[in-house]
């Protein structure tokens, strides 16, 4: 009898993991491919195998567009001559004058389905232009952002193109959810479930509008490979090799929760590290995002207006 109950209550226990985990995929993120974003691949390249084996990143002086269906214009993003999705190309040299800040992040932060001038990056980068400071210091934000990108590929992006910069400030928005994936093994389990999906049942999920089932199911099977506590330990490492290529000053901020759970190694990284903050921004009301949950330019405001006023009340910039 105790082993029908152990058995019955580890049933349950699954179910709620992967139910929880299908609720914190589904509301931010929309895969509609097999791919880790929905960036066309042609727009995108692949330094392995100087990089982790999946890793990516958009092609410089090039352009990529989408348009789901419930989009009502398409989207373009313009990748500048390093490709980051900023319009304006940049130099290394970086004068004395400018105050160079670089944003980090997954697809929040790279504006899925925003045009790039509507970013919260580039959005952050013309209010901080509009002060008065700027007879005196002009500001440059660097949007790094890329769809798909957990904390392993954040960090790899900086020390590829970010460290070479010299910013003065590095600000990093990171989603609940990237801390419980890590696409290096989370790649070949989504692959292996989008091999063994017949076309059919395929069809049947994008017919539900459920584009994201094997990334569901792929981060639910990777909690369960792994166990939570080993992925949150290699994310700590993750944010570890950010603080050894760049010990500088770091603004790191998250959506409003409950301080438990696997959050809390974030709040632990910035406690431990030198020039460090942390905030959190007010959630995202449903009239500020997209029907797949990511945000629209409302959203992109809303993101760059809670950032401006940290830094601004912070004094993390100078003169505003």
């Amino acid at each position: 009898m105790r082993r029908i109950f152990a058995l019955a209550l580890l049933a349950l226990l699954s179910i709620a993991l992967a139910t929880a985990i299908a609720i914190v995929v589904s509301r931010y993120i929309a895969i509609k491919t097999h791919f880790v974003t929905n960036i066309p691949k042609d727009s995108l390249t692949y330094p392995s195998p100087n990089a982790p084996k999946y890793y990516y990143e958009p092609k410089p002086n090039s352009t990529s567009s989408e348009k789901p269906d419930w989009l009502p214009y398409t989207a373009t993003y313009t990748y500048n001559n390093e490709g980051f999705n900023t319009a304006a190309n940049v130099s290394a040299d970086k004068p004395d004058h400018v105050f160079r800040i670089i944003a980090l992040g997954d697809s929040f932060t790279f504006g899925q389905y925003v045009n790039t001038a509507d970013n919260y990056p580039s959005l952050l980068d013309t209010r901080l232009n509009s002060t008065a400071c700027t007879k005196q210091t002009k500001f440059e934000v660097l949007n790094l952002g890329m769809s798909g990108y957990d904390l392993q590929y954040a960090v790899e992006r900086f020390a590829r193109h970010g460290q070479p910069y010299h910013p003065d400030l590095v600000i990093w928005l990171i989603n609940d959810f990237n801390l419980l994936q890590i696409h290096e093994l989370l790649t070949p389990l989504e692959q292996t479930i989008i091999q063994n999906t017949t076309d059919s049942s395929r069809q049947k999920y994008y017919a539900e509008n459920d584009y994201y089932f094997a990334r569901i199911q792929a981060t639910a099977d990777l909690q369960k490979k792994y166990g939570q506590a080993n992925i949150l330990d290699q994310q700590k490492q993750f944010l570890a090799r950010l603080t050894s290529v760049y010990p500088g000053p770091l603004a790191l901020f998250m959506f409003t929760a409950p301080m438990t759970g696997p959050r809390t190694i974030v709040r632990d990284y910035i406690a431990a590290r030198k020039n460090s903050y942390f905030a959190e921004l007010p959630n995202l009301t449903d009239t500020s995002l997209f029907p797949d949950g990511h945000p629209s330019k409302i959203g992109q405001t809303a993101i760059a207006d809670g950032v401006y006023t940290y830094l601004t009340s912070h004094k993390l910039v100078p003169c505003p």
